[in-house]
């Protein structure tokens, strides 16, 4: 559910309002519901009452612990991402000459109506650059973000498998050890 939701995130845009992302997040609400409760019981059925505190508290520990290590590791990402796409923009920018129509008649738009509101040309011009360079870094916080949500599905796409395969090999090693013991 977690993947198929972050699958569904990572098509956002800019254009995308609330009504557009409300299924994703009720269905990655719920994944992580049921992803929780798992964890949890998995976690504690096996616990005497002797062990029980100590192990819920280190449970909360690790919890807490891998979720802020987590949201570090995509925000970085993200602040990276937004980097690189800027950059990449301005790069590119740089190497047009005489600009590409579309910028050009963009600029011109946004400038003929900042000039008919009141402003004057000179300022109307800088303004309209402003705004293109705002647009600009909102797109590439979208494609970060985009990048970021595709991340998180890839990460249980390989982290899934990973732990059913690790648990299975635990199980048969524990079943070993009592057939050894018999």
């Amino acid at each position: 559910m977690i993947m198929l939701a972050m699958w569904m995130l990572s098509g956002s845009t800019s254009e995308s309002g609330a009504d557009d992302m409300m299924a994703a997040i009720l269905l990655r609400g719920l994944g992580l519901g049921f992803l929780f409760l798992s964890i949890t019981l998995i976690a504690f059925s096996n616990l005497n009452q002797r062990n029980l505190a100590g192990g819920i508290g280190l449970f909360n520990t690790g919890r807490q612990l891998g979720g802020l290590m987590g949201v570090a590791a995509l925000q970085t990402l993200i602040d990276h991402n937004v980097v690189a796409n800027v950059a990449n923009v301005a790069a590119l920018g740089a190497n047009v000459t005489g600009g590409g129509t579309a910028v050009i008649e963009r600029l011109t738009t946004t400038t003929d109506l900042l000039t008919a509101k009141g402003m004057d040309a000179a300022a109307a011009s800088r303004v309209a650059t402003s705004l293109l360079g705002r647009v600009v870094t909102g797109q590439s916080t979208v494609i970060a973000f985009d990048t970021a949500f595709i991340a998180v599905t890839l990460l249980f796409v390989i982290a899934a498998p990973l732990l059913v395969g690790i648990k299975l090999g635990l199980s048969r090693q524990v079943k070993a050890r009592a057939a050894r013991a018999v």
